[in-house]
């Protein structure tokens, strides 16, 4: 049975949204295990120079390294372009839930600064003449952080 493009698309899409909320509890798994290793390596230069406020660094700066890395990698493989799509919304979701945290007492500067990292996203797809299926990760997850945002959800 061969299938039909509408169908093809369809199926496109869950793959992406399946593939997004996976990828997005692994981003938060992640998250959480670079804030405990940030914290024991923390602590431990702390008490062997005798300074840990003077060492403080925020591991959310090594987090988006790490997901921007990894992102690097990924993207430079011969993955489809489904495959990358449904990749890239777990850097996306990543940096905007980023933005928030760092700047969450200013919503005004949250929604700029989070407006303009997706009209650059969009911009360069558009540039790079992309697939559709990059537009709609990026549209999938602005409605899930619009959604999270609206609701009062906290992180």
């Amino acid at each position: 049975m061969k299938l039909k493009t509408w169908q093809k698309t369809f199926l496109s899409m869950l793959c992406i949204v399946g593939a997004g909320c996976i990828l997005f509890n692994l981003a938060f798994i992640l998250a959480y295990l670079v804030h405990i290793t940030c914290g024991m390596v923390m602590s431990s230069l702390g008490q062997r120079l005798g300074n840990a406020r003077a060492l403080y660094f925020s591991w959310h700066y090594v987090y988006l390294f790490f997901i921007l890395l990894l992102s690097w990698a990924v993207f430079r493989t011969r993955l489809s372009d489904l495959g990358k799509a449904a990749f890239s919304t777990m850097p996306l979701i990543v940096i905007l839930t980023e933005v928030g945290i760092q700047f969450y007492r200013w919503p005004v500067l949250v929604w700029a600064i989070g407006a303009s990292i997706v009209g650059a996203v969009l911009l360069y797809l558009y540039k790079t003449k992309r697939s559709w299926m990059y537009y709609f990760a990026v549209i999938y997850v602005v409605a899930v952080e619009v959604l999270l945002t609206l609701s009062g959800t906290e992180i």
